[in-house]
């Protein structure tokens, strides 16, 4: 099993017309937004306001959670049904890429994008959770940090305690092992938000 962290530091980011995106994991590894070869999309993007059209991305399913500010969107279904979402701060919204989504507002979120060959899942965290990740039912497992955080993990990858901080990215990637993890997430502000977890699993 692979362990690692990525940083703020770390990233690409992407800029468009009314904002930018930071690009926090593309997996297969080796595999570009330029090229669209990726099946696994882990991101964060800031909206500077008024109205924006998503990207199309035909063959995912899209979460997507607001950080901060202000987010209404507007999917049009491939039925041509119009469906009207808006999301309080952590609240999650998962739709088909295919649909014409756009959004009203200036926010910060948090996505994750998988293809057909995956299904995910993401969790708001808020206050001390605990968590597994078992490499014989999921591909990968990770925590997106949204405020400074502990993170405390027992198993045979990573054992003991790491200082997270706002932005960091630590993920579990099931690598010829069956041994499973488990962690938990103690936030610095006691019930406060602190960030995401994540899993994704082959689709049978």
């Amino acid at each position: 099993m692979a362990v690692r962290l990525n940083s703020k530091t770390d990233r690409i980011v992407h800029s468009w017309a009314g904002g930018s995106t930071e690009e926090v994991l593309l997996l297969p590894e080796g595999s570009t937004w330029e090229n669209k070869d990726f099946k696994i999309r882990v991101s964060s993007a800031v909206c500077f306001g008024g109205s924006s059209l998503f990207s199309d991305f035909t063959g995912f399913t899209r979460h997507i959670s607001l950080r901060k500010g202000v987010l209404q969107m507007e999917h049009v279904l491939q039925s041509g049904e119009k469906k009207s979402v808006h999301l309080e701060p952590y609240e999650i919204d998962i739709f088909q890429g295919a649909w014409k989504t756009t959004s009203e507002g200036a926010y910060e979120d948090f996505n994750l994008l998988t293809d057909n060959s995956f299904s995910g899942a993401v969790q708001a965290v808020k206050g001390s959770a605990e968590f597994s990740f078992d490499p014989k039912k999921q591909y990968l497992a990770g925590f997106f940090c949204t405020a400074d955080t502990v993170f405390h993990c027992s198993g045979v990858s990573l054992e003991g305690s790491l200082s997270l901080h706002e932005g960091d990215f630590l993920y579990f990637l099931s690598e010829g092992t069956d041994t499973a993890e488990s962690a938990s997430i103690s936030p610095r502000k006691p019930d406060a938000p602190c960030g995401y977890w994540i899993t994704v699993r082959h689709r049978n």
